[in-house]
């Protein structure tokens, strides 16, 4: 048990600077994408959703005191007011759900990959409402354009992250409980 703690203590933090670190490779598209969804996942998978949500609010945190951690080595409340703040505050229920849906249905297994495709549910709501009522003026046109522009471009690539997530975590847990 105290092996398992100081594990966690340890893994907490780093994945905290591997979803920093993720979240400035941008992988080009029509509109760039950042990695920092398969870091949360992975998180998530890895630590388990307590210690996965942990390490998204220490990440978190360190952005918003001012660390340039979030994406484009931005930082600070100010960020929260792009259009991009919707999904650092959309990450707290993300991990929520996942970690609430790991705590009642078990954590291992091809679950893993149902719990992330589920937990981006309140993450793009979060962000489509973020953007609609703080970003822009909150009428419909507003509303279908939050939909539009920032969350149908990436259902496809996020869908993809929760796969590579579930797939390499599988792989990570296997080499480890394999000694290799």
């Amino acid at each position: 048990m105290r092996n398992t703690k100081l594990k966690n203590i340890l893994l907490i933090p780093l994945f905290s600077a591997i979803i920093a670190i993720s979240a400035q490779l941008q992988i080009p598209f029509a509109l760039p994408f950042t990695l920092q969804l398969l870091a949360i996942f992975m998180a998530l998978i890895l630590l388990g959703g307590i210690g996965g949500a942990v390490s998204v609010l220490l990440y978190i945190s360190l952005g918003l005191i001012g660390l340039p951690v979030f994406s484009g080595f931005a930082s600070g409340f100010g960020y929260l007011f792009s259009a991009a703040g919707g999904y650092i505050i959309g990450f707290i229920p993300l991990t929520v759900t996942y970690t609430v849906m790991s705590l009642v249905f078990g954590k291992r297994g091809k679950r893993t990959v149902v719990y992330a495709l589920i937990s981006l549910i309140p993450l793009y709501l979060t962000a489509i409402l973020w953007l609609t009522f703080v970003y822009t003026d909150a009428t419909q046109g507003s509303l279908l354009a939050a939909i539009s522009l920032y969350v149908l471009p990436f259902v496809l690539p996020d869908v993809i992250k929760c796969i590579f997530a579930s797939i390499i975590a599988e792989r990570i847990e296997k080499a480890i409980r394999n000694g290799e």
